[in-house]
């Protein structure tokens, strides 16, 4: 192998390293948070139970709260990426559900365990306001994607914005649901949370009974 070769691939080999790495720390992290408390558990804790040093800890995350939250930001690289990859002709919103999907494949591994994850951020005070920012890199990340894809619309970025905002919050209605019913699959939860997009948008709302009462009245 020629020295560019492998200046070139051993980059890629420390990423994958590192990666896993934070991936371990996060699943153990988890472990101790759902067992012990948030507030209970120490980075020594987790340093101890991972088998590394304190020293060590830092070299991957600032903070116990990035531990696992790493996950999902890493999970915002894999949404960008499908999303990239979708049909140019495919509509934006439906571009978005079935990017999400490829986002969602390793929860699909263990369920039960992805659930407590999803209920752990969202019940956690310390974690929730982070889990908002968080969606917000989301919202972001696929404003700018989606306004490549627009090309020369008319107002692209206001619209890419609306689309992003549209599938985070619908995104986030299913994914509560599945981590606190968890009745049916994630995919069903997205599913029926897209379609009620649409179906949201052409229904329209059932007067009152007082208002079509009124509306019979005769003149005076």
């Amino acid at each position: 192998m020629d020295e560019r070769r492998k200046g070139l691939e051993q980059p890629n080999l420390r990423e994958r390293k590192q990666r896993l790495l934070r991936l371990e720390l996060g699943e153990v992290a988890l472990h101790l948070f759902i067992q012990r408390g948030f507030a209970e558990t120490t980075i020594e804790d987790i340093a101890e139970a991972a088998g590394i040093s304190r020293r060590t800890f830092f070299r991957y995350f600032e903070a116990k709260e990035d531990v696992v939250l790493w996950r999902l930001r890493y999970s915002s690289e894999q949404l960008g990426a499908a999303l990239e990859t979708r049909p140019a002709d495919e509509p934006p919103l439906l571009a978005v559900r079935n990017a999400l999907e490829v986002m969602h494949e390793s929860y699909q591994s263990d369920p039960e365990r992805y659930r407590a994850y999803l209920r752990f951020l969202l019940e956690t005070p310390r974690i929730r306001a982070q889990l908002l920012d968080t969606r917000e890199q989301w919202r972001a990340l696929l404003a700018r994607t989606l306004a490549a894809r627009l090309g020369d619309a008319r107002d692209k970025n206001g619209r890419a914005l609306l689309i992003a905002s549209i599938a985070v919050c619908a995104q986030d209605v299913a994914v509560r649901r599945w981590a606190s019913e968890g009745t049916r699959s994630l995919k069903e939860y997205l599913d029926e949370t897209f379609t009620a997009l649409g179906e949201l948008l052409c229904s329209t709302p059932a007067r009152s009974a007082p208002a079509r009462k009124r509306s019979r009245r005769r003149p005076v």
